[in-house]
């Protein structure tokens, strides 16, 4: 019964020191988004979420309109699935954006259009945005003189992992009450 006893003690001090180090390292280390989409191929695009490199890792990738979803833990994958798309609205989804708050967010645009004057607006909103962004760098190529239309952008953005996870609950959970919310108007 003594063994036991110790035994039980020794394993929740085991699991309170991991809840502690977890909570701490959630506390200390970013998370890293990547980005990556091109205009000539407007239904795809990538986007890996990684958490402490090997530890955690998550890719979301839509290629010909359909968007599949994985999840790995020590590069094993967990998770795979198949989203269906349900649309929150485009507004929706950029006030969510704009609400994660980066500590560092890198673009890197490549673009060009036949029409100089789309290339040169392009140019100009990009600017802007970086300008009222303190933690933004911006690779703003624009091609002024092309013969065809293109775009690539590719983006690394660093986030403090305690309150995107908050922000991403608070949002789950407001859109999972959105419909319940429209249908009581």
């Amino acid at each position: 019964m003594y063994i036991l006893t110790i035994l039980i003690l020794f394993l929740i001090l085991v699991l309170v020191t991991i809840l502690i180090i977890g909570l701490i390292l959630l506390q200390l280390v970013p998370i890293r988004a990547f980005f990556n989409y091109d205009i000539e191929e407007p239904t795809n695009f990538q986007l890996i979420i990684r958490w402490m490199n090997s530890f955690f890792k998550s890719t979301i990738i839509k290629k010909n309109g359909a968007t599949k979803i994985s999840i790995y833990l020590f590069n094993i994958k967990i998770m795979a699935k198949n989203a269906n798309h349900e649309s929150k609205g485009l507004l929706n989804k950029l006030n969510f954006l704009r609400t994660l708050n980066p500590s560092f967010l890198k673009i890197n645009a490549s673009y060009g259009f036949v029409d100089p004057s789309i290339t040169g607006m392009i140019f100009g909103a990009a600017e802007l945005v970086c300008n009222h962004m303190q933690v933004l760098e911006l690779s703003n190529n624009a091609d002024f003189n092309t013969d065809y239309d293109y775009g690539k952008i590719y983006a690394i953005g660093t986030f403090k992992a305690i309150p995107t996870l908050k922000k991403l609950i608070n949002y789950k959970r407001q859109s999972s009450l959105s419909p319940v919310l429209q249908g009581a108007k």
